[in-house]
């Protein structure tokens, strides 16, 4: 099935007291997956603003990484320039288990790139922000079309 609108989404699905359990989601083109993983609240309001400045300056790479690449549950998204023009992308890493008794070889992985825009990536900073702050919500990050 092609996704026509790629997009990017990290929604709050629990408040566990230090953690928040997030489902992110990932469609783009003929490629759709998620993760569940755990988050912690400080990290996210950290990493939110810290993205949203990024997008100023558009130097180095930016990550932002929740869970753990363990097979529990992973998503890392590295935000970067693809070339000298200052065009964006968000490369897009997921792992999860495919069963609560997973050995190493079943958990399941995803590893894609999506163009974006800089105003798109700052609109889900600030999404992500006021969704860590409250503790529940959803934050959007909004692709464009690989097709030419």
């Amino acid at each position: 099935m092609k996704h026509e609108n790629p997009f990017l989404s990290l929604q709050i699905v629990n408040d566990d007291d230090d953690l928040l359990y997030i489902q992110s989601h990932l469609a783009l083109d003929d490629w759709a997956g998620r993760a569940l993983v755990y988050g912690s609240a400080s990290a996210i309001q950290k990493d939110a603003p810290a993205l949203a400045e990024w997008i100023k300056s558009l130097d180095a790479p930016f990550t932002l990484e929740l869970g753990a690449d363990t097979g529990i549950g992973w998503a890392c998204l590295r935000f970067y320039t693809t070339d000298k023009s200052r065009h964006v992308a968000c490369h897009v890493q997921f792992a999860t288990m495919s069963s609560n008794d997973a050995r190493e070889e079943e958990t399941w992985r995803l590893s894609v790139e999506m163009k974006t825009e800089p105003g798109l990536i700052e609109q889900f900073a600030r999404e992500l922000a006021l969704a860590g702050e409250n503790r529940r919500g959803e934050a959007v990050l909004l692709g464009v079309s690989n097709q030419l």
